[in-house]
């Protein structure tokens, strides 16, 4: 069984001048911020019942080069805008309780305008289809 939870709410949003708190998806930055780096962060909790599902974060639409972390540790990164992409964070989410994912993102547009859509997080069984990262093979 598949289980799709928004987590499009309460981000905190750092840039190199200012942090935003409770910041929603989708998100639209017009200020001139190519070349820097911008974060976004969440704290999300992992319920028991999730440990038993591969744990896949989806987000709809990116404009910029982005980094994607779980609990600090690199887990997908993109060089350029990707419409829809995911990534499986279940390795790094293998336990109950509060882990952490953080999007790193540089704009690559010539005005600094970068946007980034709604987010989620998917739950599946291990013996459900096959999902894969963005840009992967399957």
């Amino acid at each position: 069984m598949r289980k799709i939870t928004d987590i499009s709410e309460n981000w905190t949003y750092t840039t190199d001048t200012v942090t935003f708190f409770e910041a929603s998806l989708p998100f639209r930055f017009n200020e001139k911020q190519l070349g820097k780096e911008i974060i976004f962060s969440k704290n999300i909790n992992i319920e028991d019942t999730f440990l038993q599902s591969e744990i896949w974060l989806e987000i709809a639409r990116l404009t910029g080069k982005c980094r994607i972390f779980a609990d600090g540790d690199e887990v997908f990164s993109h060089p350029a805008t990707i419409d829809v992409f995911r990534c499986n964070l279940g390795m790094y989410f293998n336990t109950a309780g509060e882990h952490t994912i953080e999007i790193k993102i540089e704009p690559v547009c010539e005005n600094g305008e970068f946007f980034m859509g709604k987010a989620a997080l998917i739950s599946v069984d291990k013996s459900h289809f096959s999902l894969d990262n963005s840009l992967g093979d399957g």
